[in-house]
């Protein structure tokens, strides 16, 4: 009963905040899989240090801002295979469900973020994975 739990999770922390009609989190069905957006980024070679800060800035602001977002990682490859194909950089979300990765594109604390990246980008992926598979029961605890 996968679904029930963090449908009562969710639930539980929509009940207590009100506001606007970002202040909803979605509740996810059982048809209904996590989504994970990454989004890879090539620097331009003059994007400034503070543009770079003011980023980080705004997308460790984003979990506590958006409904529906289950973790946030960002930042330079670790990789030791060194196979980034000139991406530098990485931000990868992980949404209880698309209702929720949809509810995000235009969600006010999105749009810092999304000008930033336009702005200082020279290369730009985004790609959405469904992730039927990924445990978000425990991340629903973890991240309430």
């Amino acid at each position: 009963m996968r679904g029930g739990a963090i449908a009562r999770t969710l639930s539980a922390i929509s009940s207590g905040i009100a506001g606007n009609e970002f202040d909803r989190r979605p509740v996810e069905s059982e048809n209904m899989p996590p989504v994970i957006h990454i989004v890879l980024v090539t620097w331009r070679r003059d994007v400034p240090t503070s543009a770079l800060d003011a980023l980080t800035e705004h997308v460790d602001a984003l979990a506590s801002a958006v409904p529906g977002i289950l973790s946030v990682a960002h930042g330079p490859s670790v990789s030791p295979e060194h196979l980034e194909a000139g991406y530098e950089w990485a931000l990868v979300i992980t949404f209880v469900d698309s209702t929720a990765r949809d509810a995000y594109l235009p969600h006010p604390a999105h749009a810092p973020v999304a000008a930033l990246l336009t702005e200082w980008h020279d290369g730009l992926v985004v790609f959405d994975l469904a992730a039927p598979d990924t445990p978000i029961e425990e991340a629903s605890r973890a991240h309430p």
